[in-house]
């Protein structure tokens, strides 16, 4: 078996049922990279029956927390004045509080509706480039990760993901609960090591508060400044204090334009 990160051979680690009993899920470790993945995992199509599970219950906390997060990163470390997009977005709500705290931000996502982002839509809009790319939980999701990450390298220098990183001791899917075996759409797992694999074989930089936040850039940038925007406390402070004007009544505005031509 060959592994889908540095394509080093791989070796079986386990087998667990999902869904819950209806699948047996085969998984193997990569020793090169540290990259534990699913081998053909058969049931995607009805496991991805609905976009976004319904025991996703922490969906609204971590756009909340993700949003004032990379709000900080965007304004400290890179030009606030570029064109940003949330990748496999989900239903918009990201992209929306974005652009209520004044980020000009695009949505895409293959699979799921657009319901708080409606004429941000990357395809619509035809973007290019960006100044920075988001991929919250979506790498443990992929199938060829490498494929698709390939893809956002491409259109931006600066990619922040977030995906919580395999303990290094290597749990058993019964023993970690980001196995997500109640779905089974979690099918790739990334250690630090993969991570760090990633950034060198692509030539960028790659900084991580440990757990479940990652950022690969092009850019160097202060480690400390980093590790403090890392504290919800001080990207909330930095955020209230370094107001940008909402789109929000533009956005207002441009939605209501939209309907009457629509």
């Amino acid at each position: 078996m060959k592994c889908k990160i540095c394509f080093e051979n791989a070796s079986f680690f386990t087998t667990e049922n999902i869904m819950p009993q209806k699948f047996k899920a085969h998984y193997y470790l990569c020793h090169n990279c540290e990259y534990l993945f699913i081998d053909k995992p058969n049931w995607l199509e009805i496991s991805y029956s609905e976009a976004i599970t319904d025991s996703d219950i922490g969906l609204v906390n971590r756009n909340a927390r993700l949003s004032v997060i990379t709000y900080a990163i965007i304004r400290l470390f890179f030009k606030q004045e570029k064109q940003f997009l949330d990748y496999a977005g989900g239903y918009g709500l990201f992209v929306r509080k974005m652009r209520n705290l004044g980020l000009n931000f695009f949505w895409q996502d293959k699979y799921a509706k657009n319901l708080f982002a409606k004429t941000f839509s990357a395809e619509e809009n035809n973007i290019k480039n960006y100044g920075l790319i988001t991929a919250f939980e979506v790498m443990e999701h992929l199938e060829d990760p490498i494929k698709e990450l390939e893809k956002l390298f491409n259109l931006s220098n600066n990619i922040l993901i977030s995906t919580e990183l395999l303990p290094e001791h290597k749990p058993k899917p019964n023993e970690w609960h980001y196995f997500a075996l109640e779905h089974g759409q979690h099918i790739g797992f990334f250690s630090r090591k993969t991570m760090e694999f990633i950034a060198h074989k692509y030539g960028f930089n790659y900084y991580t508060n440990e757990s479940d936040i990652h950022l690969f850039t092009k850019k160097k940038i202060s480690k400390i400044l980093f590790k403090l925007v890392m504290r919800f406390k001080f990207s909330l402070l930095y955020r209230y204090v370094f107001k940008l004007k909402s789109l929000q009544e533009a956005d207002q505005a441009k939605m209501i334009k939209y309907q009457k031509a629509s």
